[in-house]
């Protein structure tokens, strides 16, 4: 299942609102899931999936090499683990705002990328280069006609 899921994420595609309003905007708006799950007859029978999104405020002297490498460290880490469906890196709007979210194919695939020494601690570097940040996780599963629901899990906010 899972080269499949990450062959159709692959055409997730950000919507114009994760930089307009990345700390607002509701997920299910973010991207193009609909498009996805209904290309790829998602069936409520067969697909759940885990997602976290981290949404965040940039320190306005982070510096982004950095913060890139830190991604880098946390990113190859997470594929290490197993479970990573897609990852999206998103990008700072002027106001320095910033969406990013991965896609896995369980809360436990997750949390084991989480306990991973190296990604743990490019978390902890990571969180001095950002104002703020809100994790939020949620679960996805598909409907009997192909389309996502979306359910908030739970939601972390830092500010600092």
């Amino acid at each position: 299942m899972q080269e499949a899921c990450k062959h159709a994420f692959q055409e997730l595609e950000a919507a114009p609102i994760v930089y307009s309003a990345p700390l607002t905007a509701p997920l299910f708006l973010c991207f193009n899931w609909n498009e996805v799950f209904e290309k790829y007859g998602f069936t409520d029978q067969t697909s759940s999936f885990h997602v976290v999104a981290f949404r965040s405020v940039r320190k306005r002297d982070t510096d982004e090499n950095a913060l890139t490498r830190i991604n880098n460290v946390a990113l190859e880490e997470a594929r290490k683990s197993g479970g990573l469906v897609r990852y999206w890196a998103g990008r700072p709007n002027a106001q320095r705002q910033c969406l990013e979210a991965s896609v896995w194919e369980s809360r436990a695939a997750a949390e084991r990328a989480a306990r991973r020494p190296a990604y743990a601690e490019a978390m902890k570097e990571a969180a001095t280069l950002y104002e703020s940040y809100t994790l939020e996780r949620y679960s996805i599963t598909a409907t009997v006609d192909h389309l996502p629901a979306f359910k908030l899990i739970d939601t972390t906010s830092r500010y600092i």
